[in-house]
């Protein structure tokens, strides 16, 4: 005849997990001196969890508490029986609240970092443009002179060499520019205006293109590439000079910041 299998089984997980009540915990502890099955699951189980969550350090308190809780323990199981000191419940479920809430610390962390490494950069040039535009970004530095903004930008700590277009030849006057920060990382902000009024922003800052969201669509001009996009009314053109991303943003039409963004590369 087959031996039947032990009725206690069930409650070895609850008696692990602190789940038992008072009276279910006294008869699983009776249980236990008699029943060397579930003696062996249980200090399997026990031997596993302290391994896997071992870890996690204990004070000089804690560690008296639970030496403390585990003499009770042994005090209350029948004298003689042959049973390994158990992992105290209360360190069990303890030490398993740590390392949960250590794991989601570390989810926590991780998620910060792809937020910071993976900027939207476009949305945050387009909004540049439109706080210029609403005059909510005020300029720094007011001067037409495109060497006098480049030196401006080299003793504000911009970390690169600029190069800021003349853009006179296709009706832009140079108005100004800031130190700006596009996302996590300073950028030179220089504004133009042509002869309609229309502002032209071009933001240039250390960066891939491969940061850069799906495109609407690329143009090649030479030995570039120039990445379009469109936010609203605005038309917005990114492409990669060395270590630079550089950045363009108007409500001019598209052919015409084209012919800006290869001006400005050097491609025409």
């Amino acid at each position: 005849m087959p031996l039947q299998p032990c009725g206690f089984k069930k409650q070895v997980r609850g008696f692990l997990e602190c789940r038992l009540d008072p009276a279910q915990l006294r008869q699983m502890k009776r249980h236990l001196d008699r029943c060397e099955s579930c003696r062996t699951e249980v200090e399997t189980w026990q031997w596993i969890q302290r391994r896997c969550i071992g870890h996690v350090e204990m004070t000089p308190e804690s560690s008296a508490a639970e030496e403390s809780s585990g003499a009770a323990w042994l005090h209350d199981m029948r004298p003689g029986v042959a049973f390994s000191k158990p992992n105290p419940q209360f360190r069990v479920q303890q030490r398993l609240k740590q390392a949960f809430g250590l794991l989601l610390l570390l989810m926590a962390v991780g998620l910060g970092r792809y937020l910071v490494t993976a900027p939207d950069l476009v949305s945050q040039v387009a909004r540049d443009y439109r706080q210029i535009r609403e005059g909510r970004i005020a300029l720094a530095f007011s001067q037409e002179s495109a060497s006098m903004l480049e030196r401006f930008f080299s003793e504000r700590g911009i970390p690169f060499n600029t190069r800021v277009a003349d853009l006179q030849p296709l009706k832009y006057r140079l108005v100004g520019g800031s130190v700006h920060r596009v996302v996590n990382r300073k950028s030179a902000l220089c504004l133009y205006q042509g002869e309609t009024g229309i502002f032209l922003l071009c933001e240039m800052f250390v960066g891939k293109a491969k940061e850069l969201p799906d495109c609407d669509q690329v143009r090649e001009e030479g030995t570039k590439q120039f990445f379009i996009y469109r936010d609203g009314t605005l038309n917005l053109i990114f492409w990669q000079d060395g270590e630079i991303l550089c950045g363009l943003a108007s409500d001019t039409s598209l052919e015409q910041l084209l012919q800006v963004a290869w001006h400005e590369a050097g491609e025409v």
